[in-house]
């Protein structure tokens, strides 16, 4: 099937699509250019409800991330508020070649503006100019911001001060003290001096602040230094819009003393609270626990207000005052307190930083005794979710300084981040002192199907709001790099917080990724900017930090690192670098190893060196004017050596510090430039995300516990048909990968998530797919056998680079890509089988039937012997063109490697490009075949000598068959470029513009700009795919599987089976690009007799082998062959009742009609006693022989009362549920 295509020729197409005038105006809809308050973070309401009403302000922030600060305001004050919303803090609007964001309406810089203006006309109280840069503004716009402020609007500014104009500088010199009491009391805390900056324009105040929101990390404590910023924020826009309160607050926490002033006598609520832990969690914001709430009468002028503090633990509190009348907030003020103590925690000391799954944590706890009797020391183990797993109470004698204790963890702890929590208490119970110390558990288990996302986290608050998203909405990993931190500690625990794991890309400094994530070169001089054999280029690698990096996140358990996204010898322009001093000796080492002296090499590129220091490469160009093709493919392969060579080192210093790591890949492909070979890269990396043509070759090669996926999400060109959102899951899972990657989460373009943080609608169909398959049938899928049908597909490199030198009229990847729909669109599967397999005797080992050669001009000695054995053994090769022309070099050969195994000889190399009909005029004969179809080229030079032509094309003989050995060789002498065939530019535009008009627009524009070739269409293909059946049948192989509609076979349609013990599971992927949308009914006929199942509806068929069902385009299908009807699932619960901490014994049964059962999957779940499902003890579990015994650990501090588990068979949907009491 056709999958997601590169993003960098994305938007490389996209510009050129641009300029051309091509690109429709695309609307998100309302989410892209409103700001909702739908996607609420933890805050304090400093002043909301606010007892003057809501204060009517216009925003103007960037769209993404500064505009969800206008969220975070809103939470905290009654605001009616109205945005603008430039693209970023540096431009009004995007820029005219940003390939991912031209065309979205309410992006350009015109609207951006007209908008501004058109606002500008309304009343405000305050107008508010959050981060962006003020010299942007126009002339005309900055003078009637001025003019609204002179006549009395006010302004709150945080611009960067380097944006500053003489104007704005001008008015900031008119300082102003009037009212700045309201700004200077009640915010005792202050981080840092020159803050804030008031000054006044005739009627209007302007208030300046010099903080940056997004400047604190998003771990512990920052949610509090987050809600002192805002305090300090309203408290400005407030007096900006004269709507501060008449009564006054003055706090202080040591000695606490309250005084409120007010100019009349009233009745207010006075409530003080203390904030004083973090909670359990520190991303679950802050709690304000009120010591005191009464009704004081004020009289006029100060007013000192008595109030005794309660008892407090040791450290760090902060005391909260909010004035309120009739529930309304009319001021309020916050103050630090420390509280100091003799007796108390020093610290405490863990004897790992980490710890494995099932382990003791062993500690020690230092204290300060003063000499008390009947002291108390709670410990506790406490993980990410807030759960109390393990808990020891220690007795404290009164000269007791340090004590030891010990911790059980989990067999499955269910977080990452786990924290040891000390409380040293009185007699009663108070506390009188706490302490912290966290580690970790890491977790690089792969054995289920993940939801992994782009992330762009950094540092920040509204960062943190994306994370809680991300959380909530199912991601499970993200890939996620260290640019956007400076502390390597927040860098590495910023997933972990929000209880997913990551992948880290771009690891070391900017070097390192510049290096490896190139793009471009001078074409003049061919050399790479950075070399990659120029030791001064590792000399500016800071491999240190690199290591520093590793050794921090190796605590979390990465599942793996990313060393680079879309990195190459070169990505986009087809150069042939380096021709660098460095690489030409590195080349001329390469040669001496593949060569061992000059008298081979001459031998092999028809050369006459006489010295090794005269062996130069030569360009692609110089080869084929020369002839010298091995000399250039030499090259081509010294270079590959070199990419793979720097990258495995890159792997191999992360595995020095941390050996379980995984490693590897996104992005990127293999081309003749880019030095990439999955083949040699499968056999040294472990992490692979990839684009969609190369989905079949990584699923082929990739070792087992690899980590999977291939990219799809937000992309411009995917939001047009709903498919793109729903069907990359499934194609993902069904092709063995085991996650999905969605690209991106939150910036500046291609977002999942809208700038106020909610989720697209098009994202929440992509949530829904993915809830699915992680509901319980992506593990059950993975631990299956994905089977083929014993067709291998040569993997060249060699190929690959012979294909650049005679590329007329096709190429190897074209090949394969027509190779790979025929057989899929015969309900076939197969399996790429590289070049080295070939020579080690894999075909005959794996017992393969047929071994299709695509456009497989570049062979090996050993791998045409190996072939040849093969077929002789009663083997099937279909080739289409030119198979085996040159060795594996590239030297061109006089006769071809398999020419006798295809029975020809060859005159002359010549290929006829043209629409060549091929006519098959052996009706009857060999494959009992007649039809007509056109191929772009033949080649024309060859004839038969032991073979036999079935078919001509021109005169030339075409379909020409051997018998050789107990097997056959088939040479089709064409290309099969058009089986795919893509529908004109005025077809698409006018004829699918209602189902899918960007794609339509997009797609056509520049000829398939994002890698689809159009929607397909099947009139001349229908011939092609019924001979390829004849063929592949007179090998011994066809479908298991039919499905026919009335006008015959179902076209477009992926088949794949799985083996799971004795089911077997059929999956069905109906192409999304096809050129009906339409549901289509069919009867599917499977090649047995079975209790039938269909997974994803939850149907039981009964004992048949053929269903009629509807077929969507774009929607995949799942059926299970069971041996037996699966009559029920049973859950048995050890007890009815179980105390807080202690294990749920359960035992989960299948219930068949007979045979003893296979392996089946089950989703179980649970309820709290509110009927909460409890999304934590959710697991999907693998029942073997019908029988499963677990346990489920219920934390000490889980909620007493009537509980719930449920238990769903994958399969057939039946479900069973128990009830359980937990009690204290």
């Amino acid at each position: 099937m056709q999958k997601i295509s590169l993003i960098t020729i994305i938007s490389v197409l996209w510009v050129a699509m641009l300029l051309a005038g091509e690109v429709l105006a695309y609307d998100y809809g309302p989410l892209y250019n409103k700001v909702t308050l739908d996607v609420s973070s933890p805050h304090i309401r400093w002043a909301k409800p606010y007892y003057k009403g809501e204060i009517r302000v216009l925003v103007i922030a960037q769209r993404w991330f500064t505009q969800r600060e206008t969220v975070e305001l809103a939470q905290r004050l009654s605001l009616d508020y109205e945005t603008v919303m430039p693209f970023k803090a540096d431009q009004w609007g995007a820029n005219p070649g940003d390939a991912y964001v031209v065309g979205i309406k309410g992006t350009s810089e015109e609207e951006v503006l007209a908008d501004l203006r058109e606002k500008l006309e309304r009343p405000y109280d305050v107008i508010i100019v959050n981060g962006f840069y003020w010299n942007l503004f126009p002339a005309d716009i900055e003078l009637a911001i001025f003019k609204k402020v002179a006549a009395g609007t006010g302004l709150v500014v945080t611009s960067p001060t380097s944006s500053y104009t003489k104007t704005l500088k001008r008015v900031l010199e008119q300082k102003t003290e009037e009212k700045a009491g309201f700004l200077k009391e009640g915010i005792t805390y202050n981080p840092g001096k020159g803050i804030l900056a008031l000054s006044k324009l005739k009627n209007g105040r302007v208030a300046i602040i010099n903080y940056d929101p997004d400047l604190t990390p998003f771990s512990l404590p920052y949610q509090l230094n987050y809600e002192i910023y805002q305090s300090l924020f309203i408290k400005a826009i407030l007096w900006a819009g004269k709507q501060e309160p008449d009564i006054m607050i003055k706090l202080t926490a040591s000695p606490l003393n309250l005084t409120l002033t007010c100019e009349k006598g009233r009745t207010v609520t006075v409530e003080m609270g203390t904030i004083s832990d973090m909670g359990l969690v520190p991303t679950d914001g802050l709690g304000i626990s009120n010591f005191l709430t009464k009704r004081v009468e004020l009289q006029p002028g100060e007013n000192s207000i008595p109030v005794l503090l309660p008892s407090l633990k040791a450290g760090l509190h902060f005391i909260t005052v909010f004035l309120k009348e009739d529930g309304k907030i009319i001021n309020w003020a916050i103050a630090p307190l420390t509280v100091e103590t003799e007796e108390r925690i020093k610290r405490i000391v863990l004897d790992k930083e980490c710890y494995n799954r099932g382990e003791t944590v062993r500690g020690e706890v230092f204290l300060k005794p003063i000499g008390q009797e009947q002291r108390k020391l709670i410990i506790q183990l406490i993980d990410n979710y807030g759960r109390i797993v393990a808990e020891n109470i220690l007795s404290l004698n009164s000269k007791t300084e340090k004590t030891d204790f010990t911790l059980k963890l989990e067999k499955n702890p269910l977080s990452i981040l786990f924290r040891v929590k000390a409380s040293l208490v009185d007699g009663s119970n108070n506390i009188i002192d706490e302490a912290w110390q966290e580690f970790t558990v890491p977790d690089r288990t792969l054995d289920d199907f993940y939801f992994n996302m782009w992330a762009n986290l950094r540092e920040g608050f509204t960062y943190s709001v994306i994370a809680r998203q991300l959380a909530r909405y199912g991601v499970d990993i993200v890939s996620d790099h260290t640019g956007g931190f400076r502390n390597l500690e927040e860098m590495a625990k910023s997933a972990a917080l929000f209880n997913m794991r990551n992948i880290w890309m771009r690891l070391g400094n900017e070097v390192l990724w510049r290096g490896l994530d190139f793009r471009e070169s001078s074409a003049k001089d061919l050399i790479r900017t950075p070399c990659l054999t120029d030791p001064r280029w590792k000399k500016e690698v800071d491999f240190d930090l690199l290591r520093a990096q590793i050794k921090e996140m190796k605590k979390y358990g990465p599942v793996s690192y990313n060393i680079t996204h879309e990195g190459a010898i070169s990505v986009i322009t087809p150069l042939d670098l380096c021709f660098s001093p460095t690489c030409q000796e590195s080349f001329r080492n390469y040669l001496k190893d593949v060569y061992g002296d000059l008298k081979s090499l001459n031998n092999e590129w028809d050369t006459n060196f006489k010295d090794w220091r005269e062996v130069a490469p030569i360009t692609l160009s110089e080869a084929k004017k020369t002839g010298q093709y091995a000399r250039w493919v030499d090259f081509r392969k010294s270079m590959e050596k070199v990419w793979i060579g720097v990258t495995s080192e890159v792997a191999e210093i992360i595995k020095k510090v941390d050996p379980e790591a995984r490693a590897g890949f996104d992005g990127g492909s293999v081309s003749w430039y880019s030095g990439w070979n999955w083949w040699e890269m499968s056999k040294r990396f472990q992490h692979f995300i990839v684009y969609g043509r190369d989905f079949e070759i990584i699923r082929s090669f990739a070792p087992p516990d690899s980590f999977r996926s291939g990219f799809y999400g937000a992309y411009r060109s995917n939001l047009g048909n709903k498919n793109y959102q729903i069907f990359p899951p499934w194609d993902y899972l069904f092709h063995g990968f085991n996650a999905a990657s969605y690209f991106n989460s939150y910036w500046y373009d291609q977002s999942a998530f809208a700038p106020d943080g909610s989720p697209f609608p098009f994202f929440l169909d992509a949530v829904k797919e993915l809830e699915e398959i992680k509901g319980g049938l992506g593990k059950l899928l993975l631990s299956s056998q994905r089977m083929d049908d014993k067709i291998a597909i040569h993997y060249s490199q060699s190929s690959l680079y012979a294909s650049a030198i005679f590329p007329e009229p096709t190429t190897i990847g074209a090949s394969q890509e027509n190779f790979r729909y025929l057989l899929e669109d015969l309900g076939l599967q197969y399996k790429y089988v590289s070049y080295e397999e070939i020579e080690q005797g894999k075909l005959m080992e794996r017992g393969y039937k047929v071994l299709i050669l695509p456009y497989s001009q570049s062979l090996s000695q050993k791998e045409a012997e190996e072939i040849e054995r093969f077929v002789r053994e009663g083997g099937m090769v279909i080739a289409d063109l030119r198979p085996g022309i040159m060795d594996e070099h590239g030297k061109l050969l006089q006769k071809g490697l398999l020419d006798n195994l295809f029975g020809i000889k060859r005159e002359f190399l010549e290929i006829i490009t043209d629409e060549n009909k091929i006519s098959i005029r052996k009706e009857g004969g060999k494959l009992g075949f007649k039809g007509e179809f056109l191929s772009s080229s033949i080649e024309s030079g060859i004839s038969t000598t032991t073979g036999e032509a079935l078919a001509e094309a021109e005169g030339k003989p075409v379909l020409i068959v051997n018998r050789y050995g107990k097997g056959q060789a088939v040479l089709l002498n064409f290309a099969l470029d058009k089986y795919r065939e893509s529908e004109s530019k005025k077809v698409a535009i006018e004829e699918r513009k209602e189902i899918d008009p960007l794609m339509a627009a997009l797609n056509n524009a520049k000829g398939g700009a994002f890698g689809y070739k159009g929607f397909r269409k099947f009139g001349r293909g229908n011939v092609l795919r019924d001979l390829m059946r004849k063929v592949l049948e007179s090998g011994d192989v066809k479908s298991r599987i039919k499905l026919k509609t009335a006008d015959g076979d179902l076209k477009a349609c992926e088949t794949v089976f799985f083996r799971g013990g004795d089911i077997e599971y059929v999956g069905l992927l109906p192409d999304m690009e096809v050129d009906d949308l339409t549901a289509k009914s069919v009867e599917i006929t499977f090649p047995k007799k079975s209790h039938l199942y269909d997974v994803r509806k939850g149907r039981y068929y009964g004992f048949t082998d053929r269903v009629n069902t509807d077929i969507v385009p774009g929607r995949a299908e799942l059926y299970a062959m069971v041996p037996y009807e699966i009559k029920g699932i049973e859950l048995n619960l050890g007890s009815k009742s179980y105390k807080q901490g202690g294990l749920v014994d359960y035992k989960i049964s299948i219930d068949t009609s007979g045979p003893a059962p296979s392996r089946h999957a089950v989703r179980l779940e649970v309820y709290d006693s509110e009927g909460n499902k409890v999304k934590h003890y959710a697991r999907n579990i693998l029942v073997e022989q019908g029988l499963f015994k677990g346990e489920l650990h219920i934390a000490l501090n889980d909620k007493p009362g009537n509980w719930k588990m449920v238990v769903k068979e994958i399969v057939s949907g039946r479900i069973a549920e128990g009830g359980f009491e937990i009690i204290p």
